[in-house]
């Protein structure tokens, strides 16, 4: 699969080896939130599954694949995968929140640590995500399972400061060949890459140009 173009907004455009068109819509991280509320307000067991998988996927920036694969012995604050699609082998840290929310899902499911933390099929996440999002009023968005790998990279982004410096850091915990991918990856457009480097100046307080 490779990135073929991408437009201003917050969707990504890919082709596969076939040459089908898909696309991937990230989420403002206020609304993956409301989803994680919402999630752990519905004490059924089926939501409790989903809220692992959504917090998963969101907080790590791992693929579906490298998800599915983990089980809840894993869950650790230094949370090691070897990534299914690059082979390579990656070091992730997992917060206590985040440690914390997956082992109430665990107690609640009533799991072992073998256990895989999430067992639902691809296709089943990602048509649970799509009724998720269309459950706290986003419209108009495509949503994949790809879609909280993006979240997580577009608030990654804006956490460190939308620089140079954190494009580097972003390309690095993406994996990445280069920064130039991750920046078609968060729709980042040259002209704004420009602007960020004039915005140094000898006056106070100048503005990047929007």
């Amino acid at each position: 699969m490779k990135i073929i173009s991408f437009n201003h907004f917050n969707v990504l455009y890919l082709q596969n080896k076939k040459h089908n068109m898909a696309t991937s819509s990230y989420l403002r991280w206020t609304d993956a939130l409301k989803i994680i509320d919402l999630l752990k307000k519905d004490k059924s067991l089926q939501s409790t599954q989903y809220l692992a998988f959504f917090s998963l996927g969101l907080f790590s920036g791992l693929r579906i694949g490298d998800i599915l694969k983990l089980r809840y012995c894993d869950i650790k604050p230094t949370l090691k995968v070897q990534e299914e699609k690059t082979k390579k082998k990656r070091s992730i840290t997992l917060s206590k929140e985040v440690i914390d929310l997956i082992a109430m899902c665990k107690d609640d499911l009533v799991k072992s640590d073998h256990d895989f933390v999430v067992n639902i099929k691809s296709n089943q996440c990602s048509n649970v995500l799509k009724k998720l999002v269309a459950r706290i009023g986003v419209r108009n968005v495509n949503i994949s399972n790809h879609t909280l790998r993006k979240s997580f990279a577009n608030h990654l982004w804006n956490n460190c400061g939308g620089d140079e410096r954190a494009l580097i850091l972003l390309s690095e915990i993406m994996g990445h060949s280069s920064t130039q991918i991750t920046r078609i990856y968060l729709g980042i457009k040259d002209s704004e890459i420009k602007n960020a480097y004039l915005s140094l100046s000898l006056k106070p307080n100048k503005k990047v140009k929007s």
